[in-house]
């Protein structure tokens, strides 16, 4: 009888111990997938409009639990033998941010960002074409919130102070070149949105 006893108590002490050995499994299981899933959504793609770093397509990896870079650029322009005028313009810009909140749906963050933004013009309706080519060079600091909207889609606003210098060259038929600079330091506001993957 004891035997039996023994035997009976061995069988339930066994399948008690492998269900908490496979809900350890599945919770690591879990776990494993959370952890993925956050792996996953290091990356985000989007659209971004900023003084500060510049607008245009915009790329984010987030390095570590605490940094991400994003980089963001623009081409654009219009011109041709129909044209009276053309321009040319492009910016580039990084952005370092360092959490000091995060959780699942929202992030609040500072943030060191730079941009280089040119802007080439041709007046056409003068004879030689009067040129212009202004370079602007930025630097500034910030702080913004991110917010998930849905499972993959995120948005963020930035708003910070900022040291901008611009140097403007200008040619036309009354000089062959002339160029001057200037600067403003004021404050300067960004957003954009992004598909997270």
């Amino acid at each position: 009888m004891n035997v039996m006893r023994f035997i009976y108590l061995f069988s339930i002490l066994t399948v008690f111990n492998a269900l908490i050995l496979a809900a350890q499994d599945t919770s690591q299981t879990k776990l494993s997938a959370s952890q993925e899933q956050q792996q996953i959504l290091r990356n985000k793609l989007g659209f971004a409009a900023s003084m500060l770093s510049g607008y245009g397509l915009s790329y984010s990896y987030q390095l570590d639990r605490q940094y991400t870079i994003e980089l963001t650029a623009s081409i654009y322009g219009q011109g041709g033998e129909n044209n009276n005028s053309s321009f040319f313009v492009s910016t580039i810009g990084a952005e370092i941010q360092r959490n000091f909140y995060a959780n699942r749906e929202t992030r609040f963050y500072g943030m060191l960002a730079g941009s280089y933004w040119l802007d080439n013009t041709e007046d056409s309706f003068t004879i030689p074409p009067d040129k212009t080519s202004e370079r602007d060079y930025i630097i500034g600091l910030a702080i913004g919130i991110e917010y998930s909207v849905l499972s993959r889609l995120a948005m963020n606003i930035e708003g910070g102070y900022l040291y901008r210098y611009t140097t403007t060259t200008r040619t036309n038929n009354y000089y062959s070149s002339k160029s001057t600079s200037s600067y403003w330091l004021g404050f300067g506001v960004g957003c954009g949105i992004y598909y997270m993957f």
